[in-house]
């Protein structure tokens, strides 16, 4: 569920939305409690990986902000795990062709030097096989 199209999606809606809030309140708590159904995804998620991130914090964040009725901070949280998550999915994607630029320069075989000072020319294995 954390595709980078509902990422993206969920950026440009909380970016409307925290805008269209100004004229229309009850847009803030919208983005707030879709905020926090993501968040409670993305942390069951975390679990089941056992790994732990800053949805938790998010969670309690928005929770707070529903309860005491601050639902424009409810909709800046919400924009801000998007915009997070955003640059996360950017980051993993700038990260993944550098490494395969990366292994399309291993180089394809050696010269290796015997003790006659002879070279000889080796093939390496191809590692990028796996990639």
């Amino acid at each position: 569920m954390s595709s980078p199209k509902l990422i993206r999606l969920l950026f440009i809606v909380c970016l409307i939305g925290l805008f269209a809030g100004f004229i229309q309140s009850f847009l803030w708590i919208l983005i707030a409690i879709i905020g926090l159904a993501l968040a409670i995804n993305w942390a069951l998620e975390d679990l089941r990986n056992n790994t732990m991130g800053s949805d938790i914090l998010a969670i309690l964040a928005i929770i707070g902000t529903l309860i005491t009725e601050e639902s424009f901070a409810g909709a800046v949280i919400t924009l801000m795990l998007a915009t997070g998550r955003l640059l996360e999915k950017w980051a993993e994607g700038q990260a993944e062709r550098q490494l395969k630029s990366l292994l399309e320069r291993v180089p394809r075989s050696a010269h290796r030097k015997n003790q006659d000072e002879f070279l000889k020319k080796r093939a390496n294995k191809d590692f990028t096989k796996n990639y």
